[in-house]
C-alpha cells in the first residue's frame, strides 16, 4: 500500500502565454518549481529542477540527501546558464515533499527555496509550513511592514533565495508530524496570489475527490484573475507515518482522543452513541487548537538575551507558550527596528526558521557597525 495518494493539476494561467511552472510526483516525491527569467529560461530552470530532484532524491532518500538533491539543482541550473549565455540570470523556486527513511519508518520532510508553498491541511484548519523568501516576506519578519502590507507589496514577488542566484544555496528543510488523511498542499505562487487560505479550506473540505480538490483550486484562481502559472499537488497522507523527535524543527504536539468510556447498564445505547459522538468532537476540537496553539514559534526577549519560544504569542486559551532555548544574541546588541520588532514577537514557522532568524538579526547589527561612517576630527 503506498503512503499517499497525489493530484496535481497545472495552468498556465489567463495572462502568460506559457507556462513556467513544472512538476513531477511518485510514490515517495512529490515537487513544485516555478521558473523564472525570458527566452523560456524560466521553463528550462524549472525543467531542471524537477528532474535533478527527482534523480538526486531516487539515489539518497535521506533528509541530507533531499536537501543535496535541491543544491545539485542549482549547480546544474547554473551550468546550464553558462554554456547557454542567452538563459543568463533563469532560476527557479523548488519545494519538494520527499518520504525519507527513519528508524521506524517513513517520515515526510519538506524542502524549500523560494516563495512557492508548502501547507498542512487537517480538520478544517490549515497551516502555512514554509517561509517565503522574498522582500516582502523578509521586511515583515524585521517588523517593518504588516502582515497585510506584505500580501500587496510590490517587492513580495522579488526573492532573496531562489535556485540559479548563489553559488551555495541555502536551504529550508521542515520535518513534518502527520497523521492518516492529513493533506499537504504544495503550490506555485499562482494559486496563493489569487486564493485565500480560507478560500483554500472551503474548496479541499467541500470537494468529493482529491483530483476534484485540484481541478477547483486551479479554476478558482483564474476565476480570480489567473495572472501567473497556476501549480497545485494535493498530498493525502494514506497510512502512519514516522514523527519527528520532540526537539525536531516541525514537531506538531497532537493531544491524545481519550478512549470512550465504560457503559453502566443503566446507558441506552442510544444514549451511550450521543455521549460518544459529543466526546469525539470535544476531543477533535482539543486536538486541532492544541495544534493550532503549538504550530508556531516566535523570538522575544528574555532579560538580556534573544530567546525562542514555542507557541502562539500571548498563549491561546489554556495553551501557554514555552520557551524552548535562550540564545546566545544579546538583545541590545540588534538595530533599533529589529529591537522594536522583537518586542512585538516576531513569529517563525518551525524552530530552525527562528534561530536562523535571531541569528540573521545579530549579524545585521554586525554589519551595521562596520558599515556606520566615522564622524570626521575637528
Amino acid at each position: 500500500m503506498n503512503a499517499w495518494r497525489v493530484a496535481v493539476r497545472t495552468s498556465v494561467g489567463v495572462v502568460r502565454s506559457s507556462n513556467q511552472d513544472a512538476h513531477w510526483s511518485n510514490d515517495s516525491l512529490v515537487v513544485v518549481a516555478d521558473g523564472m527569467g525570458g527566452h523560456a529560461a524560466g521553463e528550462v530552470a524549472s525543467a531542471i529542477a524537477v528532474s535533478t530532484i527527482a534523480e538526486a532524491f531516487a539515489g539518497d532518500q535521506s533528509s541530507e540527501g533531499l536537501r543535496r538533491a535541491v543544491v545539485l539543482c542549482n549547480d546544474r541550473i547554473l551550468k546550464d546558464a553558462e554554456l547557454n549565455p542567452e538563459r543568463h540570470g533563469m532560476g527557479t523556486t523548488a519545494v519538494a515533499l520527499g518520504l525519507v527513511s527513519a528508524p521506524d519508518g517513513l517520515l515526510p520532510v519538506i524542502a524549500n527555496l523560494g516563495d512557492s508553498r508548502a501547507y498542512q491541511i487537517r480538520d478544517g484548519a490549515i497551516r502555512l509550513i514554509t517561509s517565503d523568501h522574498s522582500v516582502a516576506e523578509e521586511w515583515f519578519r524585521q517588523g517593518r511592514i504588516s502582515a497585510q502590507e506584505a500580501a500587496v507589496h510590490p517587492r513580495r514577488h522579488q526573492l532573496t533565495r531562489a535556485l540559479g542566484i548563489a553559488q551555495t544555496p541555502d536551504v529550508d528543510l521542515f520535518p513534518m508530524a502527520v497523521q492518516p488523511t492529513d493533506i499537504i498542499l504544495l503550490c506555485s505562487d499562482g494559486l496563493t496570489n489569487e486564493v485565500s487560505e480560507t478560500e483554500i479550506i472551503d474548496i479541499v473540505e467541500a470537494a468529493e475527490s482529491l483530483e476534484d480538490a485540484a481541478s477547483e483550486l486551479v479554476s478558482r484562481a483564474e476565476a480570480n484573475g489567473g495572472r501567473d502559472n497556476i501549480t497545485v499537488a494535493l498530498v493525502e497522507i494514506l497510512g502512519p507515518m514516522s514523527q519527528p523527535l520532540a526537539t525536531s524543527p516541525a514537531a506538531v504536539t497532537s493531544a491524545a482522543t481519550p478512549p470512550p468510556r465504560a457503559r453502566t447498564r443503566r446507558v441506552t445505547w442510544r444514549l451511550g452513541a450521543a455521549l460518544a459522538a459529543l466526546g469525539a468532537v470535544l476531543a477533535g476540537a482539543v486536538v486541532v487548537l492544541g495544534w493550532y496553539a503549538n504550530s508556531s514559534y516566535y523570538l522575544a526577549a528574555d532579560g538580556a538575551y534573544v530567546a525562542v519560544y514555542r507557541g502562539q504569542p500571548h498563549g491561546l486559551l489554556w495553551f501557554a507558550p514555552t520557551e524552548i532555548m535562550t540564545t546566545d544574541f544579546l538583545a541590545a546588541q540588534l538595530r533599533p527596528a529589529d529591537l522594536t520588532a522583537l518586542g512585538n514577537d516576531i513569529v517563525e514557522p518551525s524552530l530552525a526558521a527562528a534561530i536562523h532568524y535571531a541569528g540573521y538579526l545579530h549579524s545585521a547589527w554586525l554589519m551595521s557597525q562596520f558599515s556606520t561612517p566615522s564622524t570626521p576630527a575637528g
